[in-house]
């Protein structure tokens, strides 16, 4: 028996609380709403597997794109050893990846 949700958590807030994106108060209501939904707690744990799977390309050099400075300086936080290379058009600069970086940014 499928039970619907009354007042489903939309996936872009979704999104900010598995990030941590949200205030204390948001994310406090948020949690109480999962606790008592399996629907919306089902769909948080859908976007948390993505996001796990997404990492682990990442991680492997599997998958590359264009990410914000604010995703940037996230991960920075977060204690990742970023590499990063500024290029201007027409620039060339020598660059390198090591072991123990997490990710390279040109």
């Amino acid at each position: 028996m499928t039970v619907n949700c009354d007042a489903p958590i939309g996936d872009e807030t979704l999104l900010d609380y598995w990030s941590g994106d949200l205030m204390a108060d948001d994310a406090d209501r948020i949690e109480q709403h999962l606790f008592t939904c399996g629907e919306c707690a089902a769909r948080l744990e859908r976007i948390a597997a993505i996001g796990a799977g997404i990492a682990r390309l990442v991680r492997e050099g599997r998958i590359g794109g264009i990410i914000s400075r604010t995703l940037l300086n996230r991960m920075q936080r977060d204690g990742l050893h970023v590499r990063l290379y500024s290029v201007q058009p027409g620039e060339t600069v020598p660059c390198a990846a090591f072991a123990d970086d997490d990710v390279v940014v040109a």
